[in-house]
């Protein structure tokens, strides 16, 4: 009961965090100072308590919603104040926004009703799935993006090879739920074949001495997106 509700509760968190917010809120929810930034703010902590609301789908809980609406309100606010971007803000975001949600089920598990429409394992994918595509993608590009030495941030590295705009995220969205997929159907040879592949493509951008930055930006963004996609891969299967 208790793991149910926290994959659905995970779910809405995934979507109304990544899936449901846009660049204009997240510029706008800066502002602070201003009363469209507390606009905003509201907005976005109303998008979540509605989404975690038609997925717990205990239409007569209204636990659940008010304590994610408050408890992301006050942690958005005050990620907002602090102005930081990085990765470190990044991971302790999530990690308290997580926290939560554990406590919410600790303390909802007994009262809130969940229909058996839908089974664990849907939800276990479902969380993985939407876990691999946006998130694990802001991820490595802010960890790659904090690399000492490093003058250029990723969108600009694929402008400089005249690359398709944003096609870097895009391959490391498809090859994720490549990873996922074959780890979740046993095929984990797959993976091999997927990273040789990818390597054979690579292999003219790792020939030039004057780009070694580059090419150890594109093996440590490579790598950390393989570590990732096959954590989420385990844990899902694990769990199933």
């Amino acid at each position: 009961m208790m793991l149910e509700l926290f994959l659905r509760l995970f779910c809405a968190h995934l979507l109304a965090d990544f899936f449901l917010q846009n660049k204009w809120m997240c510029d706008n929810k800066k502002k602070i100072n201003k009363a469209k930034g507390w606009l905003v703010h509201i907005l976005h902590g109303i998008i979540h308590a509605l989404t975690a609301y038609l997925l717990v789908a205990d239409w007569t809980c209204w636990f659940v919603p008010t304590v994610l609406f408050v408890s992301h309100f006050i942690i958005d606010v005050c990620k907002s104040v602090v102005s930081k971007d990085g990765i470190c803000a990044f991971i302790i975001d999530q990690i308290v926004h997580v926290a939560v949600l554990i406590g919410v089920c600790r303390m909802g598990a007994d009262s809130v009703v969940l229909s058996e429409l839908l089974c664990n394992k849907f939800w276990v994918l479902a969380v993985s799935y939407l876990l691999i595509l946006k998130p694990s993608s802001i991820f490595v590009n802010k960890f790659c993006v904090q690399l000492k030495n490093f003058k250029t941030n990723y969108s600009e590295i694929e402008n400089m090879n005249l690359s398709l705009p944003q096609g870097g995220m895009y391959i490391g969205c498809l090859e994720r739920i490549m990873i996922v997929t074959f780890i979740m159907a046993g095929c984990m040879e797959g993976i091999g074949f997927l990273l040789a592949a990818k390597s054979v493509f690579r292999f003219g951008d790792l020939q030039n001495k004057n780009e070694v930055q580059n090419t150890e930006y594109v093996l440590i963004g490579t790598f950390l997106s393989f570590s990732v996609a096959i954590v989420v891969g385990l844990l899902a299967r694990e769990i199933i």
